[in-house]
């Protein structure tokens, strides 16, 4: 054991410590400078550039040896003969691989492998075996249509689209708020000035615009009552009831004895707008017409004319104004949908449209309409009995 140290100096000793080791160095410049590694470091000058190049000192540790090639695999090329096959005894080496690889298996592995895969008995083809797929390889026809990613899609998309129509349906809300404002205070100023026909015009956006909002207040009605209650001034019938029903009663007389039909009088009237005052009533069922059908006499007509002449109507605003004594005094109007004689009753029969009857509210349009107070009907009366159809409109529009 003293002399270990000499030992191992001489199994790494170097036994190609004196052979010469050469080296070539290019410089930046081009030339090319070479020689023999020294025990140090050496520093050169290159003659033509004069840069400084560093050349490392030589090997002191001994030169690898080249490692034997493969034996060539037994897949790749035919095997060698082995000793048993050539009349010689196998050494021990591989007897003792032979037994190895001959040995059972352990009982947990071969377990393991029957469950992964069966062992084709002898004489039968090796069965096929399909590999196992997991859960989430499985085809989207034997999950179902709805997935998780696909309903979180969806519920996405619904809240989008939701969303959306909650933000137009506000941008529209905004709009109409604006113009029921900007514009029922136009028309409000117009009205005052009696500029009816540009009232009318911004009476149309901000009648559409409160209804759109669902608006029931006073400022609403009042918009509402003004655009029904112009639009009667503007299309009012040119000629008065009394001669209405005379032109009804020319074209009646005017037809032959044999053909003469009671229906389709006064065609040019119809689309026409009256305002009128009166008692109103319903009429008798007795008389085979219907029990929601209401009537003003027009009085005076039957003096001139030999025949009474009345108002036809279906009204459902003022059959609920009517008091318990079946009749009541109303200012209204209505646009003309037929006139004819009533055979049966005796009388001419100027009818109205069903949805175009509405009470009468506003004071400056009553008198537009050419209305005048007189003994019977003073100012204040007036007033009085259009506050209380004001209020009435108001009642319904709930």
């Amino acid at each position: 054991m003293g002399r270990w140290y000499e030992k191992a100096a001489k199994a790494f000793a170097n036994e190609s410590a004196d052979t010469p080791q050469p080296f070539t160095l290019d410089c930046e410049c081009g030339q090319s400078h070479s020689g023999v590694r020294r025990r140090q470091h050496q520093r050169l000058i290159c003659k033509t550039c004069g840069r400084v190049l560093f050349v490392l000192p030589r090997n002191v540790y001994p030169v690898p040896k080249p490692s034997e090639p493969a034996p060539p695999s037994s897949t790749d090329e035919t095997p060698a003969m082995t000793p048993a096959a050539a009349g010689e005894p196998p050494p021990i080496a591989s007897l003792r691989k032979r037994t190895r690889k001959s040995a059972p298996p352990n009982p947990p592995l071969q377990a393991e492998q029957s469950s992964r895969a069966p062992v084709p008995e002898p004489g039968r083809p090796p069965l096929k075996t399909k590999a196992r797929r997991s859960e989430s390889a499985q085809p989207a026809s034997d999950r179902g249509f709805w997935t998780s990613f696909r309903i979180l899609f969806a519920c996405v998309i619904g809240i989008s689209l939701l969303t959306g129509i909650w933000l137009v349906r506000q941008s529209l809300l905004s709009a109409a708020r604006k113009t029921a404002r900007d514009s029922g205070e136009k028309a409000l100023q117009l009205i005052q000035e009696q500029n009816w026909s540009e009232a009318r015009r911004q009476l149309e956006p901000a009648v559409l615009a409160v209804n759109r909002l669902g608006r029931t207040d006073a400022e609403s009605q009042t918009l509402r009552d003004y655009s029904q209650e112009i639009r009667a001034l503007l299309n009012l019938c040119s000629d008065s009831l009394l001669d209405v029903v005379q032109t009804m009663k020319a074209e009646f007389e005017a037809r032959p004895p044999g053909t003469r039909h009671a229906t389709g009088l006064g065609k040019h009237y119809r689309g026409q707008w009256v305002i009128v005052e009166g008692t109103v009533h319903k009429t008798d069922p007795l008389q085979n017409r219907s029990s929601d059908q209401l009537e003003m006499p027009l009085p005076g007509i039957a003096a001139l004319l030999g025949k009474e002449a009345v108002l036809e109507f279906r009204s459902s605003p003022l059959e609920q104004f009517l008091s318990p004594e079946n009749e009541k005094f109303l200012v209204f109007s209505g646009e003309i949908s037929d006139c004819q004689w009533d055979e049966l009753n005796q009388h001419w029969v100027i009818g109205l449209a069903p949805h175009s009857v509405f009470l009468w509210s506003h004071l400056d349009t009553y008198l537009a309409a050419g209305f005048e107070f007189s003994p019977a009907r003073t100012e204040q009366q007036v007033t009085h009995d259009l506050e209380k159809q004001s209020s009435a409109n108001r009642k319904n529009a709930l």
